[in-house]
Formats: C-alpha cells, sequence, structure tokens
C-alpha cells in the first residue's frame, strides 16, 4: 500500500489494479495514461499486466469526489506502488508456473508496398519449442518481433495465453527475448545484468539473490558472476543473456539467432545447452535461425518460411520425411537434397515409370500421369554406388568429414551438381565416372509447381540405365 497526499478536501480514495489495493488517489482516464507512461520509463524491463478495475471510493460519498488527474509527483507514488504489485504478481505466478501458449491468426506485415508477411497462421502449444526457419528475407525475423510486440502487424490477431495482445507492449506480454548481439550492460557485473529486471521490479535482495545464482548455475556460469562483459568469451555472453532471460521467469522465450556470432564447434556445444536449458524449464520456447541443422536438432515443431508465408509445418523428421513441396525439400537437409528432371512414361499400377533426362528410368511409387513432367528428388544418403544404374555422373570433388565423404558429380539431367555420399570404404577420386541408382521408396517426386507427388513407400525401383 503506498501513500499519496489527499486532496485539497482532505479527501482520499483506494485504487485496485488487478483487485490489490495501492491506496492513494483515483487513477483513470487520463491519470492512468500516465501512469502507464511513467511505469515504462522509470521501470525499464519490468513484465507488466496492468488492468484498471472499478474503483472504489474510501469513506466518502462518491459525488464529492469528482475525477482528478493526477501531477508527475504523485505519479510516482502510483508507479512505485506498481511496481511492487508487479513484483509480487510476477511471483505469484512464478509458483504456478508461466507457460504459455501462443497463437497467430492471419498476420500479415507491410512495409509500404513491400509485404514481408502475408496470412501467417499458427499454433505453438504450451511448453513446445518452435523454431521458424528460412532463408533471409523470408520473414522469420519480423514474425518473431510481432509476437515480442516490438513491431505491430499489418493485420491478424496475436494472442498469448489466449489473451489478444495486439497493442500491448512487450512489458504487459510477458516474454523474454534474446538477441543475436546479446545487448548486455558493458558496466555491468554479470550478477547485475542478471538481477537487472528483478531490481527494477522491486524484489525482495533475498529472491533477487536466489534466483540469479539458480540460473548461473544451471547455465554453468556461476564462476563468472563478478565479471564484466567484456571478459567474457562469445558462448558466455550468450549465456549470461539467457540468463537474464530465465530470472525473469517469463510466460514465453523469443530467440532471434542467438547463435549466429558463435564459432562452428560453440554453436554445437551451445544446441546441446539450448535443448537441456527447455527439457530443464519446460518453458514456450520461440527460436529463429536460417541455420537448418540448428533448427533439425532443437524443434520440437518445425515451421518453414518463404516470400512471408509457411511452406509446411510439422515435426523435423516428418518434414525431412514428407517435405509437401520442393523448396521444403531443398531447404531442409545437408547436404541438399538432387533434383533430376524427367518426363513420366507409363503409369502402371498407381505408379509411375519416369524417363529421366540422363536417359535412365525409375519406377516410382508416385501417382502421376503418363506424359507428366515431374523432378525426382533424391537424398545423398539415398544414393547408392550400382555396376550400372540410371544414373551416371564424373567426380568433380569429395568431401572427405572423417565418418563419411560426399562426392560432388557432374550428371547429365541433374539440377546444378549431384551429391552422393561415399560408401564406407570407397575410394572415389576427381575423375571417377560413378553409376548411381536411388535406394528403395527413397525419392520424392514433384509436379512442375513444385507440390509433393504422393508416393507409396518402399515402392520405388531402378528399371535400367537405358
Amino acid at each position: 500500500m503506498c501513500s499519496v497526499p489527499a486532496t485539497a478536501s482532505g479527501a482520499a480514495t483506494s485504487c485496485y489494479v488487478d483487485g490489490e489495493a495501492l491506496g492513494g488517489r483515483i487513477v483513470h482516464g487520463e491519470g492512468f495514461a500516465q501512469v502507464r507512461l511513467l511505469l515504462a520509463r522509470q521501470c525499464g524491463e519490468i513484465i507488466a499486466r496492468i488492468h484498471a478495475l472499478p474503483v472504489e471510493r474510501a469513506q466518502q460519498p462518491p459525488q464529492k469526489h469528482p475525477r482528478q488527474i493526477i501531477d508527475d509527483r504523485e505519479a510516482q507514488h502510483v508507479v512505485l506502488a506498481l511496481a511492487g504489485f508487479l513484483a509480487r504478481d510476477g511471483r505469484r505466478k512464478a509458483q504456478r508456473g508461466n507457460m504459455a501458449g501462443v497463437q497467430l491468426n492471419d498476420i500479415r506485415k507491410a512495409f509500404g508496398s513491400a509485404t514481408v508477411l502475408d496470412g501467417v497462421s499458427l499454433d505453438i502449444e504450451d511448453g513446445e519449442f518452435v523454431v521458424f526457419v528460412g532463408p533471409s528475407g523470408c520473414g522469420k525475423s519480423t514474425l518473431l518481433r510481432i509476437v515480442a510486440g516490438l513491431d505491430e502487424p499489418s493485420g491478424g490477431e496475436v494472442r498469448i495465453d489466449g489473451v489478444l495482445v495486439n497493442g500491448a507492449s512487450p512489458l504487459e506480454r510477458g516474454v523474454a527475448m534474446v538477441f543475436q548481439s546479446y545487448a548486455l550492460y558493458p558496466q555491468m557485473s554479470v550478477y547485475d545484468n542478471m538481477a537487472f529486471a528483478l531490481k527494477l521490479a522491486k524484489a525482495p535482495k533475498g529472491e533477487v539473490d536466489a534466483a540469479v545464482r539458480a540460473a548461473a548455475e544451471k547455465l554453468s556460469i556461476g564462476h563468472l558472476l563478478e565479471r564484466k562483459p567484456k571478459a567474457l568469451s562469445g558462448g558466455q555472453r550468450q549465456r549470461v543473456a539467457i540468463g537474464r532471460a530465465i530470472v525473469r521467469k517469463p510466460k514465453v522465450f523469443l530467440f532471434d539467432e542467438p547463435l549466429s556470432n558463435l564459432d562452428a564447434a560453440l554453436r554445437v556445444r551451445m544446441r546441446y545447452e539450448f535443448s537441456k536449458l527447455h527439457e530443464d524449464l519446460g518453458a514456450t520456447m520461440i527460436y529463429v535461425t536460417h541455420d537448418q541443422v540448428e533448427a533439425m536438432t532443437l524443434a520440437d515443431k518445425l515451421v518453414v518460411l518463404s516470400g512471408g508465408r509457411i511452406m509446411q509445418i510439422g515435426a523435423p523428421l516428418d518434414l525431412y520425411n514428407h517435405p509437401a513441396n520442393r523448396f521444403v525439400a531443398e531447404f531442409i537437409g545437408s547436404p541438399r537434397m538432387n533434383f533430376l528432371s524427367g518426363v513420366v512414361a507409363a503409369a502402371p499400377d498407381g505408379g509411375a515409370q519416369v524417363r529421366l533426362q540422363s536417359g535412365g528410368s525409375l519406377a516410382l511409387g508416385a501417382a502421376a500421369a503418363p506424359g507428366q513432367a515431374v523432378t525426382v528428388g533424391v537424398r545423398p544418403e539415398h544414393l547408392v554406388a550400382v555396376s550400372a544404374g540410371p544414373v551416371r555422373g564424373t567426380v568433380r570433388f569429395v568431401e572427405r568429414l572423417g565418418a563419411s565423404s560426399f562426392a560432388y558429380l557432374d550428371a547429365p539431367g541433374a539440377e546444378g551438381e549431384l551429391i552422393a555420399q561415399a560408401p564406407a570404404g570407397a575410394a572415389w577420386r576427381v575423375g571417377d565416372t560413378v553409376a548411381l541408382d536411388a535406394a528403395a521408396g527413397a525419392a520424392h517426386v514433384f509436379d512442375e509447381s513444385g507440390a509433393a507427388i504422393t508416393r507409396r513407400a518402399q515402392a520405388d525401383t531402378a528399371i535400367s540405365q537405358n
């Protein structure tokens, strides 16, 4: 309860926010807007959810106390009370768990005449780890910023925990965001960086200390709490940024390409750290990356975007094994899928015999019509070296990775270089000619629009080279 000077007439009122009495002068209308503005200015990163409920008058008849607009000094008293309320409110929520689902309904975003997002709809369940993945410019970071409240959509609805949050500030949404650039305060120690939001929320010192040290222990940075950011490695700085988000106990964690600045070895380690963090916290997490290896490693659910639209949603292996279109097939998987142009020569028993441009034929379990132009997709690990096969190519480069090797070949009818995983012990060299076949059931077929044609599993076989 805060004490605010009474009016000149000696009148006093009680103010309620979310049902909790704050005391002091009536705050509503323009005065409430002042309080919100002061809260944003003075309380920084407090996770705020402020609702003005009906105000009860104390001990005096309502008609004797007309509505008043509070001045800045009086508003500051209310801000302090609000900060205390918000801290207590946050602690109550933490005790019962802060997970929340996110619903996006027909989200559109345009900058002038340029459409960045075009009707994106998505449901994210409580506790899911969802990864937005796609090439640069596909709209994934813009979509994340709209969820965070850093950008407003041109159309559509954003709901967090079932509540419509369009127009709500980032402070009011209960989210915490970790940026690619870390965004640490260089003059503060690791401890103070992590404690900053809780201190602004006027949380008790003991609670702040316990939260910071628990997060530091979880992230293995307890020995770094007294250091400044300049004395940390890139991976350590990223852990501090994550720890700063953890101590706030948000409803939703948002990560915007957090590993892009790290070297390859550290990215591998941090992928493990993110996965373990999600397992430990059980929190709802949305993660943006252009690296499909990160996406495949971390996601419960993958959302592949291109040109501001969702291309496919699903579990990583579902998208890998059953891409809905050629874009997803090519983008998901490393090395990329191979594509071979062909025409359906016959369609026996609901299948398709495809004549490749190379002259070879493949019998595929796909429902296609004779004469239809198609593209056959085969992943590098599904190309098998044979003595005579439907695909022949000349080795131009061999990538030896230790446990596996990949050969890049010039092959007639292939779109770009054909990539094949070399068999164990194979000694392929530049200039060698190699005959290849597709493993049974492993080939994908796409029509001229790029859409996948339904195929029967384990129905693909090579017929002959000629």
